[in-house]
């Protein structure tokens, strides 16, 4: 988050301002938490690092069990469906029989310029003899030399 200049309270008592911060214990997070307290200690504010949080005393089940159902369905949820979703797909291809194949094809077919051909001219060099080659508006004009 972004850290804030402390302002005034609305009864004047002084100044108050808050950061909070939430971090795994034995994470890479804790690398950049050490890197944010010297932050905060370089701008002058001051930090405290609160190790044990006290446990919620309400929970919304019934007993710890029923929480570590609940977490483990969770958990397991999305790897089901992404396995179910694979399992799909492996029958679909098992029963169009389309096995993968290599082609070869040039890189001017992937980016779609097949056919497509530039061709170049070369230019004239003006006769001598006759001058540059002049717009007909301008013919009537001598050359200045």
């Amino acid at each position: 988050g972004r850290i804030l200049r402390a302002k005034p309270t609305a009864d004047g008592s002084g100044f108050n301002a808050f950061f909070y911060t939430l971090v795994s214990t034995d994470t890479t997070e804790m690398f950049y938490s050490t890197k944010r307290q010297q932050y905060l200690v370089d701008q002058g504010y001051t930090f405290k690092v609160v190790a044990d949080l006290p446990k919620p005393e309400v929970s919304a089940l019934a007993t710890p069990s029923a929480e570590l159902d609940l977490l483990n369905s969770v958990l397991c949820a999305d790897y089901a469906k992404e396995e179910q979703a694979e399992e799909a797909a492996l029958a679909k291809a098992a029963k169009d029989d389309v096995a993968p194949r290599r082609t070869q094809v040039s890189l001017a077919s992937m980016a779609g310029g097949d056919g497509v051909r530039y061709l170049e001219y070369a230019e004239t060099k003006p006769d001598k003899n006759k001058g540059p080659k002049r717009h007909k508006l301008f013919k009537a004009r001598k050359v200045a030399r």
